[in-house]
């Protein structure tokens, strides 16, 4: 994006890495608070932005990153952005920066339909793995799932590439973001098929975790502050032993209620490969000998049927 630069000149003293910061990397930061929602374009006038525009953008995406909160474009910063990511916006809650809601459906009991599946899975482990991203929410909210073989559902799952004439949305490649999905009532949930999709291994950008993610934007869901919560914006790698934190239970619950404790038949999960041994050191997901990975990695989406 070719902004106007007026607020240029009060940021070119900050450096990074000892190093005085180039415009380009002030220019791709601006950018992302953009597309993000941290910064909002002018409706009208030229498009600049005032300097204390600029800061408090950066305040209020440090403050929801758990950064130190300057102000400023440092290196902790740059590296966050640089982070593989959903690709919906980060309209927080500005007070508390927990959970925020963006509507929810009429009703719940649900249909889905998995359009395709990525071709760096196994089809069975691909299946098991998108059905347990469903019994996550099922768990903890009265909701129910079941899924179509065609036609019409009201939650669609596919994959797809840079371009789709199905989304207006084009993923960008390998790495950055790696999945997004419509509000409640659209219903399509898209995975960018160009990135490695795993399970059970820390290698990749894991299908599971990320299906759940956008499960619960396509429920209602926006995203949460806790870099610990299943809706927090950034991926954070794969989880062996992953349970919804309580931000994002206590989300799902404002918007379906809790769920009974009555017996009710469960979905049919096929199961998913075996936990493998933890490494003694975690693999960083933001670590330079990851990136490649990494960054490439999302839930691509296929055609999406909309009829």
């Amino acid at each position: 994006m070719n902004w106007q630069w007026l607020w240029l000149g009060f940021l070119l003293p900050l450096t990074v890495s000892s190093r005085p910061l180039e415009p380009a990397e002030m220019e791709a930061a601006v950018d992302y608070l953009l597309q993000y929602g941290y910064l909002q374009k002018p409706l009208e006038g030229p498009d600049d932005f005032k300097p204390e525009d600029i800061t408090e953008a950066l305040r209020v995406f440090q403050e929801a990153s758990e950064l130190p909160v300057s102000g400023q474009l440092d290196n902790a910063t740059r590296a966050r952005m640089k982070q593989p990511r959903c690709g919906l916006e980060d309209p927080f809650n500005k007070k508390t920066f927990k959970y925020r809601l963006l509507g929810r459906w009429r009703k719940k009991n649900l249909t889905f339909r998995i359009l395709n599946l990525p071709s760096t899975l196994p089809p069975h482990i691909a299946r098991a793995a998108l059905l347990q991203a469903f019994q996550y929410w099922r768990n903890v909210a009265p909701l129910t799932f079941r899924e179509v073989q065609a036609g019409w559902a009201d939650i669609r799952l596919s994959f797809h590439g840079r371009q789709s004439p199905y989304c207006s949305n084009t993923f960008d490649g390998r790495g950055r973001v790696l999945a997004h999905a419509d509000i409640p009532e659209l219903g399509s949930v898209h995975f960018d098929e160009d990135e490695l999709w795993t399970e059970g291994t820390y290698k990749g950008v894991n299908l599971r975790i990320i299906a759940a993610h956008e499960l619960g934007h396509t429920l209602g869901l926006g995203h949460s502050q806790y870099t610990q919560a299943l809706m927090t914006p950034v991926y954070t790698g794969y989880q062996p032993y992953f349970k919804l934190h309580q931000d994002d239970i206590a989300g799902i619950q404002a918007l379906y209620g809790k769920k009974s404790p009555e017996k009710e038949e469960e979905m049919e999960v096929p199961s998913v490969p075996p936990v493998p041994k933890e490494p003694s050191t975690m693999p960083d997901p933001c670590n330079g000998e990851l990136d490649a990975i990494l960054l490439g990695e999302a839930l691509p989406l296929q055609a999406v049927d909309r009829q």
